[in-house]
């Protein structure tokens, strides 16, 4: 058995490792208006190139040819989560979803291929891993493109479930019940062994498109910088070294959020709780619902438990005051700072575009393009 770990647990965006540290499989993703493009390689061969499609069929380019998925690797029957792909040699295997992505040899039954997802990887040692089985070697390449179509369908399926779908859906990567619940009791064998304090974070600066966010103990720990054009501005927010998201405002358009490998409208990932409303919730992948509200100050809360998770406290004339604007995230909030930190930038902007149309006379509009 070959076990390829991976750097992500995006199937648009990681790199497979193989036993020897070299990366044998590189899979990256451009997005653009309509949908996304999935390009698979094996060092510089081009396996594949898939081409998710918002408004129409998703096709595959494969050995030269481009397919409909659902022609390639259709699902087995109507309804069903489980698709089979026929290979250029008439051999013919199965991907099934049950509590494992797995896949096996209609033929002789033999397990082929096994996915072992690893919860909140970027804060664990263990990584997610593609097992596959002697029996499926000579099938490696295939595999590789099938899973990724096959883990994409998947985790669409996840992110339907958590907003109360029958099982389609967008390409996040929540978590199912039975995660969460493995996760709580992980905490409970595991207790913290003292309790989290409120952290407070100093900012440089009180736009929320260009600052840093420095920790009690004066280092930078998140960077916030944004870049012009025509049209708009991108927006990158990250943790030391780690691209966290990307935030596309678009002038003429909707503006979109790259987070998690996957590119979304802002009013997708993180929604007006009313169709006035200047409240916005988000769902973290733990299932959890955090809402920014912006009552003079802006804040946020559980939406669950109605905890409050942080609060930013702008100071005026910022660069003429020894009193800086502050972000404080406070014990119930400490496991979704990065989270937290991602819709405060979105929030905040939103926030002093409202502030701009009411000095300007208006009836507090001027959201956005989201």
């Amino acid at each position: 058995m070959t076990t390829y770990t991976l750097s992500r647990t995006s199937p648009k965006n990681t790199t497979l490792i193989d036993p020897g540290g070299t990366v044998a499989y590189e899979i990256s993703s451009t997005y653009h208006l309509g949908g996304s493009q999935t390009t698979i390689k094996k060092a510089d061969q081009t396996l594949a190139t898939i081409h998710w499609k918002v408004f129409q069929r998703s096709t595959i380019t494969w050995n030269g040819k481009t397919t409909t998925i659902s022609e390639i690797f259709p699902r087995s029957r109507t309804l069903s989560t489980s698709r089979v792909y026929t290979t250029p040699s008439g051999e013919q295997f199965k991907w099934k979803d049950r509590a494992k992505l797995y896949c096996v040899s209609v033929d002789t039954g033999l397990n082929l291929a096994m996915y072992e997802r690893t919860l909140f990887y970027l804060f664990r040692s263990k990584k997610s891993t593609l097992d596959i089985s002697s029996s499926g070697a000579h099938l490696t390449d295939a595999l590789v493109v099938t899973w990724a179509i096959a883990e994409k369908k998947a985790r669409d399926r996840r992110r339907s479930r958590r907003h109360g779908g029958g099982g389609g859906g967008g390409g996040g990567d929540a978590l199912d019940t039975w995660e969460i619940v493995y996760i709580l009791a992980l905490n409970l064998r595991n207790p913290p062994s003292s309790p989290k304090k409120m952290t407070t974070y100093v900012l440089s600066r009180t736009s929320p498109k260009n600052t840093t966010l420095i920790d009690p103990e004066g280092s930078t720990f998140y960077e916030v910088t944004s870049k012009y054009h025509l049209g708009g501005s991108d927006t990158t927010i990250k943790r030391g070294d780690q691209v966290l998201a990307t935030i596309h405002w678009k002038v003429f358009k909707r503006s979109t959020i790259t987070w998690d490998g996957e590119t979304m409208f802002i009013k997708e990932i993180f929604p007006r709780t009313g169709r006035f409303s200047t409240s916005r919730i988000h769902t973290a992948q733990t299932g959890e619902k955090l809402k920014w509200k912006d009552k003079g100050k802006l804040y946020c809360v559980s939406a669950d438990s109605g905890l409050n998770l942080a609060v930013y406290d702008r100071t005026h004339l910022h660069h003429f005051r020894s009193k800086k604007s502050t972000l404080e995230i406070t014990a119930s909030g400490s496991h979704l700072a990065d989270a937290l930190i991602i819709t405060w930038a979105i929030a905040e902007n939103k926030a002093r575009h409202r502030r701009r149309s009411r000095r300007n006379g208006g009836g507090g509009g001027g959201d956005g393009g989201g």
